[in-house]
């Protein structure tokens, strides 16, 4: 089906002075000159979402990461080459199908920002906040660890909340080549037992070697999205990113075999 189009009253936008709210995160996003132009008609591709209506919380979530995933593939490939300008804007279509548009909309207004004019428009508000969405997971884009999403739905309350672990692959494979070096593999404490992995002194020596590299430990966190329904239907809320619980990396012994798929990945 070809997408159909609407057409949006966009308005000078900042970096300078993001808006939080009620898990809305609200920042410039990628670079798109269109956003730096008062009151430009802008035209922006509308798709039906890739889900039934009546898709669980965890169909949507799986989804929606999908299409933020893609727009983060996009990015990385230019948006000056031809046709990923087109591409893009489908897959930010597709995020913004699976968003809760009027609650979004609504708090954005209530919100307000020094950045965010009063009269904003709804697509205007929608597509700074489907960009904000991508902006939190572009680090980890590639690395959403779907067998690892969980939902909690509580009908009374109308509410979903989906959480999946996610890590940067390429973090994840310098961590596993630093992990294999024989002065962090065979490391002990101070009254000569193999360091347990997780624990304080462990995470301190491999500290003393990732963020040289540049990047900390550890490198697993949580996505968190919110969930509402609007109009019968599962919708995003909110996102945020976040420490990956305590029992998600188990303190185990550590031994002379290689890091393989440790961490459970």
């Amino acid at each position: 089906m070809l997408p159909a189009m609407r057409t949006a009253k966009f308005v000078f936008l900042s970096a300078a002075a993001p808006l939080l709210c009620c898990g809305l995160v609200v920042s410039s996003g990628c670079r798109d000159e269109r956003r730096h132009k008062s009151s430009e008609d802008v035209e922006y591709p509308v798709v039906d979402a890739p889900v039934p209506a009546d898709a669980p919380p965890e169909q949507v979530a799986r989804a929606i990461l999908d299409a933020l995933k893609n727009l983060q593939s996009v990015r990385q490939n230019g948006l000056g080459r031809a046709g990923n300008r087109h591409k893009y804007d489908l897959a930010m279509a597709t995020v913004e199908s699976l968003a809760a548009k009027q609650r979004i909309y609504k708090l954005v207004q209530q919100r307000g920002s020094p950045v965010v004019p009063k009269d904003v428009s709804e697509p205007a508000a929608l597509r700074l906040v489907a960009e904000s969405w991508a902006s939190i997971v572009a680090h980890y884009a590639g690395g959403f660890l779907f067998d690892t999403l969980k939902a909690d739905v509580s009908r009374t309350l109308n509410r979903a909340t989906v959480r999946i672990l996610v890590e940067n692959p390429d973090e994840q494979k310098r961590l596993e080549q630093i992990e294999a070096l024989p002065e962090i593999a065979h490391a002990k404490d101070k009254d000569a037992h193999p360091l347990l992995r997780g624990s304080p002194e462990y995470l301190k020596l491999l500290r003393s070697r990732t963020l040289p590299e540049g990047f900390n430990v550890p490198i697993r966190k949580q996505l968190t999205l919110v969930m509402i329904q609007e109009e019968g239907a599962w919708r995003v809320l909110g996102l945020t990113l976040g420490p990956a619980p305590p029992h998600e990396a188990p303190k185990r012994q550590m031994s002379s075999a290689p890091a393989g798929r440790r961490n459970g990945v």
